[in-house]
């Protein structure tokens, strides 16, 4: 799977399998096929409800986060299926697939500054969510709303990132960040290195986007944040409805470690510099990936 977006967030849905480079374990293969698909894709939005995200007295830091929910439940189209796990140390609460969207909403709305409470499970939180995404399906995607403080979960972000890859699931981001312990910081890099990994985007403030807004320690919840949170829901929207399924001739050897590379080149086979493309950086030998036949290309 592969997103190709202009410097603008807008998305590049005409590429030719010649606009591509691929390698596999630093082999380069041939690209047989690159078709964009778009379709609803089911989506689990993972919220962080621990005491963190309370922020300061204002309170502006879960609005923030809560307009990154609500902005998924609005603009996404009916068709799409969203789920909601919430959590802290661990799972609060589950929302599956057939759970009404005005009652999502209606629960965002009632949860207030002073019911954040508990440790960061935020690994494990994600790593919940691919259950709720049981049986796979393909463009299956988790978005999750944190400051990525994570304090408690029991699993790696390696066993996550692998489970991910596996199932064929992206995570996506939004993050809200703040300064914390080393440790903390180090977890939060983990894990947006596991949203990198699975082909993943991560949005939010100071976010690895290019859409993004600045800000000091203090939250500020004023019409250019809201407007900038509706623009990032909508990017991402565009990002997991519609992605490039990249077919390729591959006679290499697929490990759960095998490693790819992508680059969208232009006429002269020079990469371009004027896009952002995120896609799966590696291959799992128990995911749709799997090693082609003599006769059939691999995805």
């Amino acid at each position: 799977m592969l997103n190709v977006l202009d410097l603008h967030g807008r998305p590049i849905h005409n590429l030719q399998p010649a606009d591509l480079r691929v390698s596999i374990n630093h082999k380069q293969v041939d690209v047989a096929r690159a078709t964009y698909l778009v379709q609803p894709r089911r989506i689990v939005i993972v919220l962080d409800t621990s005491g963190s995200m309370a922020g300061s007295r204002a309170g502006r830091k879960w609005a923030v986060a809560r307009q990154a929910a609500e902005d998924v439940l609005s603009i996404a189209s009916p068709e799409i299926p969203i789920a909601m796990v919430t959590f802290s140390t661990d799972v609060v609460k589950t929302f599956e697939f057939a759970t009404d969207r005005d009652q999502l909403r209606q629960w965002l709305r009632d949860t207030k500054r002073e019911d954040l409470r508990g440790t960061t499970g935020l690994l494990d939180a994600v790593m919940a969510a691919t259950h709720v995404l049981q049986p796979p399906e393909e463009g299956d995607a988790i978005y999750a709303i944190s400051d990525g403080q994570d304090t408690h979960s029991r699993i790696s972000a390696d066993r996550l990132r692998l489970t991910l890859l596996r199932q064929g699931v992206r995570l996506f981001m939004f993050k809200l960040a703040d300064r914390g312990p080393e440790s903390e910081v180090e977890t939060t890099k983990n894990l947006q290195d596991v949203a990198v990994a699975t082909g993943g985007f991560i949005f939010g403030r100071s976010a690895l986007s290019p859409i993004s807004w600045e800000g000091g320690e203090e939250y500020d919840f004023n019409s250019r944040v809201q407007e900038t949170i509706q623009l990032q829901t909508t990017v991402l929207i565009f990002q997991i409805s519609g992605f490039y399924r990249v077919e390729v001739n591959a006679k290499v050897p697929f490990r759960d470690d095998s490693r790819v590379s992508l680059e969208v080149v232009d006429a002269r086979g020079k990469r371009r510099k004027d896009i952002t493309a995120t896609y799966q950086r590696y291959l799992s030998a128990c995911s749709s990936l799997s090693p082609a036949s003599d006769n059939a290309p691999s995805r």
